[in-house]
């Protein structure tokens, strides 16, 4: 195919255009190259970055398109990233140093009486083809922003800057050229280049590896600190370590009844499901106590609902005459709050949600306390709290129970102890996970 020759620059810019259109791989390479010489004559130095930007990512690697970039960028007044673009070409001329059998051919020396202006669009390698002075320009102006050479040139020689939009009639004339476009510059932006997206995104890749490891090093400790150790063991403990540990213990999560309370509290309960509470009735040492059972006593007769139910069955007295305890200062185990579960199991024939059933759980509660003359004494009490009950459904009852597991996690001491068996949890899952993925690695 014969070299082709353009009569104006703004026909050479169209041309370009339509190889970046319908053009070859290469051909394209070559096109972003004449239109970024075109470009930074005019003083479109956004536009020029954009397209050696573009020939980066579409594989070209030399140092050339490197040192171009970062003259483009000290023109744009970015420093930092003239300096990154400049150290990038001086990495890879090492590497071909290093590497002279694998370097790419040296590109062929432009054709004897061929005008300036011909585009040999090459179907080879897409490396930098040498560049000549357009015809006009001074002896010190320059087609891009390298020469044949390499080297560089003052702009000040340059054509006067105009805009992209004002393209020479006589463009549209030529029979190499495609139909005149409104913006040169906007239509480069907007165009359509498919084989930059089946080219591979690596450069995308290096500038999200170069942004995380962007964040400082406090920032990044405590984010794997709290995201990889705190939020996980406060999760284990709070869903896995503390619900277990209260099922060995035989306690179901429940409210608190304080006796006297005013108005009684309103306890939930659910069709055929077991609501647990638990009744303060004074203070005992070590909390022991015994009775011979608890009853709830609903008012109402209604639908078959009312009568007596059993809510705590009967223990026995599980101290002699004596009691010797052993505790911390500060511990308080000789007069601890005397706290006795009751259990109801509601009937399946509840009313309707919302229905508010009045009751009372009586009964008679044994304990040792400590009398005034500091003597520990059995003594009985008769219990007599009034309560409401609150029909729900069962989803309002399981929410309450986890409201209360979560209440019973910070009783006393109770926090620290889950919180440590979560922790040791934690250890034993990530070092089985760790070990199970060095294990399928290998």
């Amino acid at each position: 195919m014969p070299p082709l020759t353009f009569r104006s620059e703004d026909e050479e810019a169209q041309y370009c255009l339509s190889a970046l259109r319908d053009g070859t791989h290469e051909e394209k390479i070559v096109a972003r190259e004449r239109l970024a010489a075109i470009f930074a004559r005019r003083g479109l130095y956004d536009e020029v970055a954009e397209l050696y930007e573009l020939n980066i990512r579409a594989g070209v690697r030399s140092p050339e398109v490197f040192e171009d970039l970062s003259e483009v960028y000290r023109h744009l007044g970015d420093l930092e990233s003239a300096e990154a673009a400049l150290a990038e070409a001086r990495r890879v001329r090492s590497l071909a140093q290093r590497q002279p059998a694998q370097a790419s051919a040296p590109p062929s020396p432009p054709t004897p009486g061929v005008d300036s202006r011909v585009i040999p669009f090459p179907s080879q390698s897409p490396s930098r083809q040498p560049e000549h002075a357009p015809a006009g320009a001074g002896p010190g102006s320059h087609p891009g922003l390298a020469g044949a050479s390499g080297g560089r040139a003052s702009t000040a020689a340059a054509l006067t800057p105009q805009t992209a939009t004002q393209l020479a009639p006589d463009a549209a004339r030529s029979p190499y050229a495609a139909p005149a476009q409104p913006d040169t510059a906007r239509h480069l932006a907007q165009h359509h280049d498919p084989d930059l997206e089946a080219a591979p995104q690596a450069a995308d890749a290096d500038q999200t590896r170069r942004a995380a490891l962007s964040v400082p090093g406090p920032v990044l400790v405590v984010g794997v600190v709290l995201f990889m150790i705190v939020l996980p063991v406060t999760l284990l403990a709070l869903f896995v370590v503390n619900p277990l540990s209260l099922y060995l213990e035989g306690r179901a999560a429940g409210p608190i009844v304080e006796p006297g309370a005013d108005p009684p509290p309103m306890l939930k309960i659910a069709p055929g499901a077991s609501a647990t509470w638990y009744l303060q009735t004074g203070r005992s040492v070590s909390g022991l106590w015994a009775s011979p059972g608890l009853e709830l006593t609903l008012a109402q007769t209604s639908d078959g609902i009312g009568g007596t139910y059993n809510v705590t069955g009967p223990r026995s007295q599980s101290w002699g005459e004596t009691i010797t305890i052993v505790e911390r200062r500060g511990q308080g185990r000789a007069n601890q709050e005397t706290v006795v579960p009751a259990t109801f199991q509601a009937p399946a024939d509840l009313p309707p949600t919302g229905t508010v059933l009045d009751g009372r759980i009586a009964g008679q509660i044994t304990a040792p306390r400590l009398s005034e003359s500091s003597q520990f004494n059995t003594t009985s009490q008769n219990v007599d709290v009034p309560v409401q009950l609150v029909v729900v459904s069962g989803f309002d009852l399981w929410l309450d129970r986890f409201g209360n597991t979560l209440r019973m996690f910070f009783d006393e001491d109770r926090w620290l102890l889950v919180t440590i068996g979560a922790i040791l949890s934690w250890c034993v899952l990530a070092g089985g996970a760790a070990l199970l993925f060095r294990a399928r690695k290998r």
